[in-house]
């Protein structure tokens, strides 16, 4: 039997259960929090089912079912609100607040206005944004690029809040809006400063938190909400990517181009540090964190910083990217040493598909035909077969039968022609033989 203190128990449930949904909440972490909730309001024997738009709840078996239903977010949900939503949920727990007043506060909670105001969401964008491009450390013509563009998106989401149809379709429009100006009016011209302008306006929509809420809860064997939430994310980034290349198209730039992206230091080695600072600024006021909050979030920033930087710094290699080819003239002789992460299994081509094998094959074994040499060809992406062992050949009508004409003079390198058979037939009836 139920009693209005149940009542507005699972009334608090569902909407106390709905708002940690909204904060980012996994699904087993919710509703395991509920039932210890139901159970500091003795409400022990409640049901509560969480899902991510939809929390079903009642007092115990054979009472009514209630339900609440949640619009799923347009936007990423604000930092003040997370914060008050759970510490209301740990004085649940506690049972240190009345389910009624509960309700209150989850009232007020929604209706919370920005601490920063309409400003502080353009503001903050433009900030996050401008860290973000220092961090991956562009011109300084690209800085100030970089940092409209947040402004830009910033009104776009003031825009868009209160708007579902336009919320829905802002990711897209953005990418697609802020591709095309990045493409068209990069300051240095080039495409990898475009990327540069590009990629820090749209960073807030890149639906990270989405992604890693559906890890967990696909963890911990919610199938239904991870995978929904899975799904969710990954749409995502297709629009944000779709949004991009349809931008690079409109703006004339092919989608091979607009993919290059080379690092390089153009501002010195304290911009990347400068840049974790104030993106974290910008970010605690675009997302309003909630008051003294701002030096431990700018803490954590930095020691995630230092950490990445440490790892990046032991995996760096002493050696150049790139090494010019040699003046001197080449000469016959000499040892050449090169290392492979595969040990290959045995040194015969035709006995095994192994990739460390192939790592040497290439250099001591010859090949019918083969691509051309650098010095050869004619750019990056010439494919062009040129004969190695074959001289010619010729395919017959239906492409079926090829004819090739072989090098005469060919031997092994240290063993004798076998009663006068060419290598290259040996090597190919052996190989036949064996598959």
């Amino acid at each position: 039997m139920t009693t209005p203190r149940s009542e507005f128990t699972v009334q608090f449930l569902l909407e106390l259960a709905g708002a940690l949904n909204d904060a980012g909440e996994p699904v087993a972490l919710n509703q395991a929090r509920m039932e210890r909730i139901a159970a500091a309001y003795d409400v022990a024997d409640a049901r509560v089912a969480v899902l991510p738009n939809l929390v079903l709840a009642a007092a115990g078996r054979g009472s009514p079912t209630a339900l609440e239903l949640r619009h799923p977010r347009l936007l990423v949900n604000r930092l003040d609100r997370t914060a008050a939503i759970d510490k209301l949920a740990d004085d649940a727990e506690r049972a240190a607040v009345d389910p009624e007043q509960g309700l209150r506060r989850l009232d007020e909670i929604a209706s919370m206005r920005h601490r920063f105001g309409a400003a502080g969401v353009i503001g903050g964008h433009m900030v996050l944004t401008l860290g973000l491009a220092l961090i991956l450390q562009p011109t300084p013509q690209a800085l100030g690029a970089a940092t409209i563009f947040g402004a830009l998106i910033g009104v776009l989401k003031i825009y868009a809040r209160d708007m579902q149809t336009v919320g829905v379709l802002l990711p897209i429009t953005a990418a697609t809006l802020i591709s095309a100006l990045a493409f068209w009016f990069a300051p240095d011209q080039t495409i990898d400063g475009s990327m540069r302008i590009l990629i820090p306006a749209l960073v807030t929509f890149i639906p990270g938190s989405l992604l890693t809420t559906a890890t967990l809860d696909l963890s911990a064997g919610e199938v239904i909400s991870g995978s929904s939430r899975l799904v969710a994310g990954t749409m995502q980034l297709i629009l944000l990517s779709f949004g991009i290349a349809v931008g690079a198209l409109i703006a004339g730039v092919s989608l091979d181009q607009a993919l290059t992206n080379e690092a390089a230091n153009t501002l010195g080695d304290w911009a990347p540090w400068l840049g974790v600072i104030v993106f974290g600024i910008g970010a605690f006021v675009h997302f309003s964190g909630p008051p003294r909050s701002l030096g431990w979030f700018l803490i954590v920033l930095l020691a995630g910083a230092g950490r990445a930087g440490r790892a990046s710094a032991q995996s760096s290699t002493p050696y150049p990217d790139w090494i010019p080819m040699s003046t001197k003239a080449p000469k016959r002789g000499g040892v050449m040493t090169r290392a492979s992460a595969w040990d290959p299994p045995v040194l015969d081509p035709r006995l095994t598909q192994s990739v460390g094998l192939f790592q040497f094959a290439g250099l001591t074994s010859n090949r019918l035909v083969r691509y051309v040499f650098p010095d050869e060809a004619s750019g990056t992406n010439d494919l062009t077969l040129k004969g190695d062992l074959a001289e010619s050949w010729q395919a017959s009508a239906d492409s079926r039968v090829w004819t090739f004409k072989l090098r005469q003079g060919v031997k092994w390198q240290n063993v004798a022609p076998l009663n006068g058979r060419s290598p290259v037939i040996i090597s190919y009836t052996t190989h036949a033989r064996l598959y």
